[in-house]
């Protein structure tokens, strides 16, 4: 076989194509260029014919498409080397007088070494259907933060707990504590949170804020309720400044 050809399809064996190039370099550099639709794919057949990885199968049908006129379909071959053998010489006879093409060629089918079960045309659609599951768990993720907030208005609150080494106390008899006591339970909106402590309910998710940037206590908004969340194993409790003993 004097020349390398690349034969292409969509799916599997369908709009088969096939290029024709005159060095195996080119041939290779060809296979390099990214696949523009993930659905084609394709082999090369390179100077010694080596089809190791090609179904008996996939040859069968490949030749079956390239009969001449009067020739009868082939229904099995006698054996691997000879379907090999065959669709070699059928495929140099029908395609040897193709214009060489040179590498690199922008508008191709994707460069695809095994064109059965289990080729890279399945793995783009597995590739595919994960990052589909990753987009989902990330919307469902979003759509989980995003609650009532206690007026009405649907928006992403929340702030995640830093790190133990993070963690600092509260003064007591402040706003922070007072607020942070009301969040604790997690069974309080910010709505009601505010009313209690006399605030408006802006203020509320400032003093959230702050908390989770000045002592590491993060804070979420589950079913509508403003929750508190701490560091490790840390609780309301712990995060209360004891007051100094009086002298």
């Amino acid at each position: 076989m004097d020349s390398t050809y690349f034969v292409g399809y969509r799916n599997f064996l369908e709009d088969v194509t096939v290029m024709r190039f005159g060095t195996r370099a080119e041939a290779e550099s060809f296979m390099k260029v990214p696949p523009k639709d993930p659905a084609t794919g394709g082999f090369l057949v390179q100077d010694g014919g080596d089809l190791s990885g090609i179904s008996v199968e996939t040859l069968r049908r490949l030749y079956n498409l390239w009969l001449d006129e009067g020739d009868r379909e082939v229904n099995k071959f006698e054996s691997r080397g000879a379907g090999q053998n065959r669709f070699l010489v059928r495929l140099e006879t029908r395609f040897k007088n193709l214009p060489a093409s040179k590498a690199p060629v922008e508008d191709k089918p994707p460069a695809i070494e095994a064109p059965v079960a289990g080729s890279q045309t399945q793995k783009q659609e597995s590739i595919d259907m994960a990052t589909k599951a990753t987009a989902a768990a990330k919307g469902k993720a979003l759509k989980k933060e995003k609650q009532t907030n206690g007026t009405g208005a649907s928006r992403v609150v929340g702030k995640p707990a830093g790190l133990v080494g993070d963690f600092k106390q509260v003064r007591p008899g402040t706003a922070r504590q007072k607020i942070l006591k009301l969040m604790a339970p997690g069974n309080k909106t910010v709505k009601q949170i505010a009313d209690a402590v006399e605030l408006d309910e802006k203020t509320v998710l400032v003093h959230a804020n702050t908390m989770h940037r000045d002592c590491g206590i993060g804070y979420k908004v589950d079913d509508g309720k403003l929750v508190a969340l701490f560091p490790g194993s840390k609780t309301y409790e712990d995060a209360i400044k004891a007051e100094a003993p009086a002298k």
